[in-house]
C-alpha cells in the first residue's frame, strides 16, 4: 500500500526526538521485518492509533510503498479503547507531548492505565 494511505494522528501525545528517532529509524533499516512483528495500527479511516513514529521514520527513510502487513485496522474498538490504546501502546517509547496529554485526557485517566 502506498504509505500515504496511513494518515498522521494529530492527536498523538507522543514525540522521539533526535538520537532515539535515528535509533528507530536504524532499527527498521536493519530489522524491517519488524514493522510485521509491530504492525502500525490504524482506525477506520487509516488515521494512525499507534506508529505515528514508526510512520515519519518510513518517510525519512524514502518508503513511498509499504506491505500491507506492516499496517493492521483496529475496527472494532469503542472510542473509549481507542483513547486507552493510544497511551498503551506508546508507553516505553519517546516522550510525552504533556500539552497535548492534558488536553485531551484527565489525570485520573492516565493514572488508571
Amino acid at each position: 500500500m502506498k504509505l500515504s494511505k496511513v494518515l498522521n494522528n494529530p492527536n498523538n501525545p507522543r514525540i522521539i526526538r533526535d538520537g532515539k528517532f535515528e535509533k528507530l529509524k536504524s532499527s527498521i533499516e536493519k530489522f524491517p521485518k519488524m514493522m510485521a512483528l509491530r504492525p502500525m495500527v490504524v482506525d477506520e479511516n487509516m488515521i494512525l492509533l499507534g506508529g505515528n513514529m514508526r510512520r515519519k521514520a518510513l518517510e525519512e527513510l524514502g518508503y513511498t510503498e509499504i506491505p500491507d502487513d506492516w499496517v493492521k485496522k483496529a475496527t472494532d474498538l469503542s472510542d473509549e479503547e481507542i483513547r486507552e490504546f493510544i497511551i498503551l501502546d506508546n508507553v516505553p517509547f519517546g516522550e510525552w507531548d504533556y500539552e497535548m496529554l492534558a488536553n485531551q485526557y484527565e489525570p485520573a485517566e492516565l493514572e488508571a492505565l
